[in-house]
């Protein structure tokens, strides 16, 4: 049986599970997005210094930004803060 430190100690089942939801919610609205983008066959061009240097797709259709909006300026510019990372690693994987 727990002594009262580790029972205060210890996450809640509850904490947890929730925790769990959550990112499995995050993942599925992830995948929803990116399978959303690949259905339109959204592309864009990288330059070696990050700035989107060519876009082939309807940009403005599915995200609301115009192509001369977008190009010459840095992805990172238009990430959300918690895809930075992840994007991050997938462009130093594909250099």
């Amino acid at each position: 049986m727990p002594t009262r430190n580790q029972a205060q100690d210890a996450p809640e089942e509850t904490d947890l599970q929730q925790l769990w939801q959550e990112e499995r919610r995050r993942r599925e609205v992830e995948q929803g997005a990116q399978s959303a983008l690949a259905e339109r066959n959204l592309m864009c061009m990288i330059s070696g210094d990050g700035r989107i240097v060519r876009l082939e797709g309807d940009w403005r259709e599915v995200l609301g930004w115009e192509r001369a909006e977008l190009v010459g300026r840095q992805l990172d510019e238009h990430l959300h803060p918690d895809d930075r990372e992840s994007t991050v690693r997938e462009l130093v994987s594909l250099s």
